[in-house]
């Protein structure tokens, strides 16, 4: 539904709010990360959503992939030391 809206000539403009980067659409083109509440970057979406930016956002080692305009975010695993 988002898709056939933004694509429809004279639509409105949108903003989406998530926490999830699977829901964001190739229609999206820019991006404000935010951190505690404070701007961590924003910018164009091919430039603001990657590996680095994102694990800092969330505080966790994340890799970022992107498929066909969709982007997917994975946990990668700690490195435990065992005695």
């Amino acid at each position: 539904f988002l898709e056939r809206l933004a694509k429809r000539r004279g639509g409105p403009a949108l903003v989406l709010i998530t926490h999830h980067s699977e829901e964001i659409t190739p229609s999206f083109t820019h991006v404000l990360l935010l951190k505690n509440g404070s701007v961590l970057a924003s910018g164009r979406k091919a430039e603001i959503l990657n590996s680095a930016l994102l694990s800092e956002a969330f505080g966790a080692a994340l890799t970022v992939r992107r498929d066909h305009g969709r982007y997917r975010l994975t946990v990668r695993p700690s490195r435990q030391v065992v005695l």
